[in-house]
């Protein structure tokens, strides 16, 4: 069984080295007109901007400011704008330039990152705030890992990855990547099926760590939800008692050069409540549920809080917890926001898939999703599934 996957989020980062790239400049622009929409804090004329190599969705906003919504480097990309039914006017031109499977972005994006990641290119610019803190070069590699594993390319994902890390140079200059490319071995071999697999492997990563290292967080967050979602509840509960302490403890003066992910404590709760749900303290996990969106200085826009419920919420099995989860995201979701790549299913698997069928049925959902979602399918199939053969894909 091979299915796209997303374990884990990054808590700890490098501190910020690249500026998000600009939207394209307007005498770059072809596409559709502007089309006006507001939705729960935004507003602006919507536009889908496309040129030979780069597209991206943009809002015109009051006082002339361009803000981009989505920039479109992946077939994943352009699904989260096809599945948004709000922006039916940019489907033709879309599918157009990326072709009507997507086999030309696909195509297009491993060219891009295999030279970008061989060192003859550029790499994609950061694309959102998690990718400002990655330097180019580092940034290219584990683009070329995504891009590799999202369109089925498994093994070569793998072995890619493993070279690299051991091509790493010893000493904390490397740390990041260390930590992120075990990251990326880790879920890939969830991807894959090899649970138990990706378990030692984070387990013995966080062993073999003999010197403190802010970005160990980031696996040991990952290895808390590997756990959780296998119904490893009691040891999940362990392990995340060891990563928040490991994360409370860290400060600016101990490691000058990280910052913590705004949100970082969501991870945590989240993953407390599957635990504790799957252990039968099923109020105290709604309770953790409920205040997720509640942490200062957040919104409920915030991707990283959002991402997090989703995790947890979907770990308890709970079809109505998770249907009115899915509904209150569906409402609040800005153009092509991530809940529409969520509710294809590409990133689930086993008994998270089978809850997000059934939640999708509850009628709060089917209201919610009404002119504002549909369920992909036909010549775009393959591209949902990453491009993995059908007797590799979950059942």
């Amino acid at each position: 069984m091979k299915t796209k996957t997303k374990i884990g989020g990054l808590l700890i980062l490098p501190l910020v080295v690249a500026a998000l790239a600009l939207p394209l400049p307007a005498t770059a622009k072809t596409g559709p007109e502007p089309v006006e929409m507001t939705w729960p804090g935004g507003w602006g004329k919507v536009e889908l901007i496309v040129r030979e190599d780069r597209a991206e969705l943009v809002s015109h906003e009051l006082g002339g400011t361009t803000r981009r919504l989505r920039m479109i480097a992946t077939p994943d990309d352009a699904l989260a704008v096809l599945a948004d039914e709000r922006l039916a006017f940019t489907w033709p031109a879309l599918l157009k330039w990326a072709g009507d499977d997507l086999q030309i972005l696909r195509d297009r994006a491993l060219k891009q990152a295999k030279e970008a990641a061989e060192g003859n290119a550029k790499s994609l610019p950061a694309l959102n705030w998690m990718q400002q803190g990655i330097g180019g070069d580092n940034r290219a590699i584990l683009q070329y890992i995504k891009i590799l594993k999202d369109t089925g390319h498994f093994d070569e994902a793998i072995t890619f990855a493993k070279e690299r890390l051991a091509a790493l140079p010893r000493g904390s200059a490397a740390d990041f990547m260390r930590s992120d490319l075990k990251l990326r071995i880790a879920d890939l071999l969830v991807g894959q099926g090899f649970v138990d697999q990706a378990i030692e492997s984070l387990r013995n990563s966080i062993k073999e760590q003999t010197r403190p290292t802010p970005f160990q967080i980031n696996e040991k967050i990952s290895l808390v939800e590997v756990l959780a979602i296998s119904g490893r509840y009691d040891e999940a509960l362990v392990a995340l008692d060891e990563a928040i302490d490991t994360f409370k403890q860290m400060s600016p003066g101990l490691f000058p050069s990280y910052e913590k992910a705004p949100g970082a404590m969501a991870y945590f709760s989240a993953m407390r409540g599957c635990a504790l749900y799957g252990l039968g303290r099923k109020e105290e996990a709604i309770a953790l549920f409920a205040g997720i969106k509640d942490q200062p200085g957040l919104t409920s826009s915030f991707s990283g809080v959002e991402d997090a419920r989703l995790k947890g919420i979907s770990c308890t099995r709970n079809v109505d917890l998770l249907a009115a989860e899915i509904a209150k995201q569906i409402m609040t979701a800005p153009p092509a926001g991530q809940i529409m790549i969520w509710l294809q299913g590409a990133e689930l698997y086993g008994p998270a898939a089978k809850v997000r069928e059934q939640a999708l049925s509850r009628e709060i959902v089917v209201k919610a999703m009404a002119g504002r979602v549909r369920l992909l399918g036909g010549p775009l199939e393959p591209a949902l599934r990453g491009w993995i053969p059908k007797t590799s894909a979950p059942q």
